[in-house]
């Protein structure tokens, strides 16, 4: 008498190995579905740390930009409402309080750079809509104040 055992629907006796009956062409979507949500999680955490500070649209459009890469320097915005921003944090209207904040702010990045090569540096973004006399205190309490060295602006590429 020998023994036989089925297993789903293959026959096993002895050592021998199973032989498949036919080849399965149907798509194992277990690993497909790891890959695709590993990936999804990637996006979500890499996606807000690519724009850094607040974002403004409409930025002043030029042709020529600086390949310098990001000393991750302070980052200071005027939206198209005439609002400053320190990296995501509202100050308000450009006046003499939101402009000593904006100092102190940037006189604490200073104290513990996340880069180095960033300290002394500030990355001015400005609404295209916005007048050259709504943006020149910014620029003006920033070069008084001695607070910067640098002042990188961020500009919006034209595309041909």
């Amino acid at each position: 008498m020998s023994a036989s055992v089925h297993v789903r629907g293959h026959r096993l006796s002895g050592g021998r190995k199973p032989k498949l009956d036919q080849v399965r062409n149907d798509i194992n979507v277990t690993p497909l579905v790891d890959v695709v949500l590993v990936l999804l999680i990637i996006f979500m955490v890499v996606t807000p740390l690519m724009a850094r500070g607040r974002e403004i649209p409409n930025l002043p459009k030029t042709r020529h930009h600086s390949q310098e890469k990001d000393h991750l320097q302070p980052v200071v915005a005027i939206d198209k409402e005439g609002n400053l921003w320190y990296d995501q944090v509202k100050l308000g209207p450009v006046d003499d309080k939101s402009l000593a904040e904006m100092g102190e702010k940037i006189q604490r990045s200073w104290d513990a750079p996340k880069d180095p090569d960033g300290a002394g540096k500030v990355y001015v973004k400005a609404s295209g809509e916005l007048t050259y006399k709504q943006v020149y205190p910014l620029l003006v309490y920033l070069n008084k104040e001695k607070l910067v060295g640098s002042i990188d602006l961020a500009t919006g590429e034209v595309k041909e």
